[in-house]
């Protein structure tokens, strides 16, 4: 799998909206910024358990588990929400043959 290279680093910043971002810690440009959907946009109890083990593929892809919306979001740089799959409290991701 590539990897998104030493300088930048891919998280999930939680909060009402949760946003998937990747910057460069070096120049501290924000490349890549999605608003993710969140069970509510202003209950800030859901806040916290929503995002676990965000993955970027070898397919340059983003992989996000939404553990309380049993969700699980294919996304790329360019745009989010490309495919959406139904799994129950996925709390990992990892790319099948399927994926």
């Amino acid at each position: 799998m590539p990897a998104l290279g030493l300088n930048k680093v891919l998280f999930v910043l939680n909060g009402l909206p949760p946003k998937l971002m990747v910057v460069d810690i070096k120049t501290n440009k924000v490349e890549v910024q999605h608003e993710l959907p969140a069970p509510s946009m202003t209950d800030k109890k859901t806040v916290h358990g929503q995002f676990r083990r965000v993955r970027y593929t070898a397919q340059g892809t983003y992989l996000v588990p939404f553990l309380e919306m049993n969700e699980v979001t294919i996304s790329t740089s360019k745009r989010y929400g490309n495919t959406q799959l139904r799994a129950p409290g996925p709390l990992s991701v990892s790319r099948t043959e399927t994926l």
